[in-house]
């Protein structure tokens, strides 16, 4: 997807190109899940929210060598782990969807898309949580000058995104979470997913271009 996340100015964290620990659910998780929590704790606290069994669960983490730990985890709590090459912000969309089989979304991408997705969230009344990473001091560094405050704080969903004034659109390229750019009777169609913060609108539109 192509994504926007729009706020007014300063509500937005201005988040370093550097990585972030996320978590993120349906609305139903609200309170229960945590970064803070142990993976186990998670899961349990998952499978109770939803009344749905651990071995039913499906969590969505991207498929990358850092990892490794968080899924054996949670393949040893017998929990069904999807793995995906890329795309977190529509994983995380997906997470929040009650019409999704997706139930959550664990592990660490670009601290920038997770601010993106706090965005989209909040709009939902989903949570999210997000913890910066480092790979090495130059990442460390940048964030220090970015961000005013501790940088090794837990982000909350409204600390990323401070303001229901706030937009997100993704807009479909490939197929997934949206339909992707398709091409028909010599015009091109893209899908857009809309989420109007301030005004608790959520839809899908269509756009057409001709070639």
């Amino acid at each position: 997807m192509a994504v926007l996340a729009a706020a007014p100015r300063g509500a937005l964290l201005h988040a370093p190109d550097c990585y972030m620990d996320k978590i993120s659910g349906s609305a139903e998780l609200m309170g229960e899940i945590s970064l803070d929590a142990s993976t186990a704790y998670n899961i349990e606290a998952t499978s109770n929210a939803l009344d749905k069994p651990i071995n039913c669960l499906n969590v969505v983490v991207m498929d990358r060598p850092r990892h490794k730990k968080l899924i054996k985890e949670l393949n040893d709590l017998s929990v069904n782990v999807v793995l995906i090459g890329d795309g977190d912000i529509a994983a995380c969309l997906n997470a929040a969807d009650p019409n999704s089989e997706i139930d959550l979304l664990m592990g660490i991408g670009a601290a920038p898309e997770g601010v993106i997705t706090a965005t989209a969230l909040r709009g939902l009344n989903a949570p999210f949580q997000g913890r910066l990473v480092f790979k090495n001091d130059g990442h460390r560094a940048r964030a220090q000058e970015m961000i005013d405050g501790d940088i090794e704080r837990l982000w909350e969903r409204d600390d990323l995104c401070s303001s229901d004034d706030a937009l997100f659109i993704g807009t479909g390229v490939c197929p997934g979470r949206t339909k992707g750019v398709s091409f028909e009777n010599g015009k091109y169609s893209v899908e857009s997913e809309i989420i109007d913060v301030s005004n608790g609108i959520h839809k899908f539109v269509n756009g057409f271009h001709h070639s």
